[in-house]
């Protein structure tokens, strides 16, 4: 009797155990903590109208400011996220807790810096669908020049990789010379209408997908998202600098504008800058310009340039015929 009883006891201990656990699991994503009180926030961005194929032009950040996002607004946003994007896979996961540093900034500067990227991201976690196209110039320090554009259809999807057709043209910009297409799990890419390579997509990060920043929105599924533990101290903006920013001493920093929570300019550990701006395009917003400055470094033989992209004929969460996505059809 007492050893039934001392195996139920055992059984017992071990279920109370691993409820536990489960209950604490790192991986979990709590709920932000409340933020200073500061002005007014601004009003979420409205869903984009269906039915709406015009871009709107371009508009300088003239919202209300709101350097603080009030706490359920933040646990909204990451609600949005969550529903959007699925979390990295395990393997993936894995090698960012390996590749990236431990977290440095304090507890209170983290969920500060969380805070600035799902602001900023919460906006992108809106589009579920994009027609846009980009005009490409890249100078290097020597002088050469390439040019090129690139008319691309994109679709989001949170049960596998996005889908998308990107049809790039160089030099006159009048001849498609270069097609890649993917469907969620394979991409082929084609050249003057000739197959050229087929295969599965592996990556859960990548071109186009960038222009989304679908891999931060990944990786903010964590508690401790990887790329924040490259920073070292964040300061919101009061009101009064214009801008909050997370940086490391020394090196990286990321700045967001005050009044839009938008990304606006970036700076790279080697020197270089990237400068954003953006376009209301339905009620929500989409880059219009970036220009990225990278100086040259010698021991990997790399020259310094700037990179100069120009998004238009953007439209957003409009229908998308799936026929677009056939890797075996380049239409």
């Amino acid at each position: 009797m007492k050893a039934k009883l001392a195996i139920v006891l055992g059984v017992l201990g071990a279920t109370v155990l691993l409820v536990v656990l489960m209950t604490v699991s790192p991986n979990q994503t709590p709920v932000p903590a409340q933020q200073p009180v500061g002005p007014k926030p601004q009003e979420p961005v409205p869903a984009a109208t269906p039915g709406k194929t015009q871009a709107s032009a371009a508009e300088p950040a003239t919202a209300v400011p709101a350097p603080f996002a009030r706490a359920e607004d933040l646990a909204a946003i990451e609600e949005r996220i969550e529903s959007s994007v699925d979390r990295l896979p395990a393997l993936e996961r894995m090698k960012l807790w390996m590749s990236y540093p431990s977290p440095k900034m304090s507890d209170e500067d983290y969920e500060k810096a969380r805070g600035l990227f799902l602001r900023f991201l919460g906006n992108f976690a809106r589009i579920e669908t994009a027609r846009f196209h980009v005009e490409t110039c890249e100078v290097t320090s020597d002088g050469k020049t390439l040019s090129y554009s690139e008319d691309i259809v994109w679709s989001s999807s949170k049960w596998s990789l996005p889908k998308y057709r990107v049809e790039t043209s160089y030099g006159d910009g009048k001849t498609r010379e270069v097609l890649t297409i993917c469907d969620g799990k394979n991409a082929s890419h084609w050249r003057e209408g000739q197959m050229i390579h087929k295969g599965p997509i592996r990556l859960w990060r990548g071109w186009p997908s960038n222009y989304f920043y679908g891999s931060e929105m990944a990786m903010l599924r964590e508690r401790r998202p990887y790329f924040l533990n490259v920073y070292t101290d964040c300061e919101i903006d009061d009101g009064t600098a214009g801008c909050s920013r997370v940086w490391r001493q020394g090196g990286r920093e990321a700045r967001f504008d005050t009044d839009t929570g938008l990304l606006t300019e970036y700076r790279f550990d080697s020197g270089g800058t990237s400068t954003n701006t953006y376009q209301r395009v339905d009620g929500l917003w989409f880059p219009l310009e970036t220009i990225r400055a990278l100086p040259g470094d010698p021991e990997e033989n790399q020259e310094a340039g700037t990179t100069r992209e120009v998004f238009s004929q953007v439209v957003l969460n409009e229908p998308v015929d799936e026929a677009l996505f056939d890797v075996n059809n380049p239409g």
